[in-house]
């Protein structure tokens, strides 16, 4: 008697774990769950609603600093999936600012600057350079005097 309970225990538990075993490989390895029949087609195209468009363009200009001192350069962009700024002061200042990184600030002289300003990214509609400015929203803040 025990030895037949024995062997029942085990082809038990062997069926057990062959199913477990089937189980963890299925999840391990997804397969085809079904193929299609006959008069049926099978579409694997995948679509895609949203559509991004890329600029870039350089701005050259004069910028006027009526006070020597600490400037805020800031942005709040809208409407861009994508966006990177480098701005060249003809004194030597570089700042770049993104979607991750929005302001920097910067010290100025009192004097007229060149300003060289890249700007490239992604945007979900075609705009056009002047609405990509003011999507952009670039401003110019004093925030404290000759520091």
């Amino acid at each position: 008697m025990k030895q037949n309970t024995l062997v029942a225990l085990l082809i038990i538990t062997l069926i057990a774990n062959i199913i477990l075993g089937f189980e963890l490989y299925s999840a391990l390895h997804p397969s085809v769950i079904g193929l299609p029949g006959k008069n049926t087609s099978s579409n694997n195209e995948i679509q895609s609603n949203t559509s991004l468009y890329s600029f870039s363009f350089k701005i050259e200009m004069n910028l006027h600093i009526e006070k020597e001192g600490k400037y805020l350069i800031q942005i709040k962009p809208t409407n861009l999936k994508q966006l990177s700024i480098i701005i060249y002061f003809s004194n030597g200042h570089i700042v770049q600012l993104s979607l991750n990184n929005t302001q920097a600030t910067v010290h100025l002289n009192k004097h007229e600057s060149n300003v060289t300003i890249f700007i490239y990214g992604e945007s979900f509609t075609k705009l056009s350079q002047n609405q990509i400015l003011k999507d952009i929203n670039l401003t110019i803040t004093r925030i404290s005097n000759n520091n």
